[in-house]
């Protein structure tokens, strides 16, 4: 119901599962805490009231990407990072529209950075669904 609980509830839960070395627990921990940033900085119209918010992203960003290559899930490493950087980026970068009429080139790099990293995310989730498939090129 409150973003900013859900922060603070999933910050404290992050910290426990962190100090417990419970690197799973971390990884869910985290994801909460950033669920709840991404809506309490796009609930708030202000820019001063989103720079405090968005200094703690990076730290949650960070120890949720440690606890994910610690749990053995460099994917879930990498994700946990990006979110943190998409978020600080989205209120950087001008808007799409904008950026695109002024770097038609960054737009169109953006698209196949974000095609292939979907494509990688799928073909993660793929393999986490079917335990033992062998991983791309055959290898075991």
């Amino acid at each position: 119901m409150s973003p900013g609980e859900a922060l603070r509830a999933g910050l404290a839960w992050l910290d426990m599962a962190v100090d417990d070395r419970c690197w799973p627990e971390a990884v869910s921990a985290g994801n909460s805490a950033l669920d709840a940033r991404y809506l309490i900085v796009g609930a708030q119209l202000l820019r001063s009231g989103k720079e405090t918010w968005l200094r703690t992203g990076s730290e949650v960003a960070a120890r949720t990407a440690l606890a994910a290559a610690r749990a053995g899930s460099p994917v879930a490493a990498v994700t946990a990072l990006e979110r943190g950087r998409a978020l600080l980026l989205s209120e950087a970068v001008p808007h799409w529209a904008a950026l695109e009429s002024v770097r038609p080139d960054l737009v169109a790099r953006h698209d196949v950075a974000a095609l292939a990293f979907a494509a990688v995310v799928r073909d993660a989730d793929r393999r986490a669904v079917a335990p033992g498939a062998a991983p791309p090129g055959g290898a075991r």
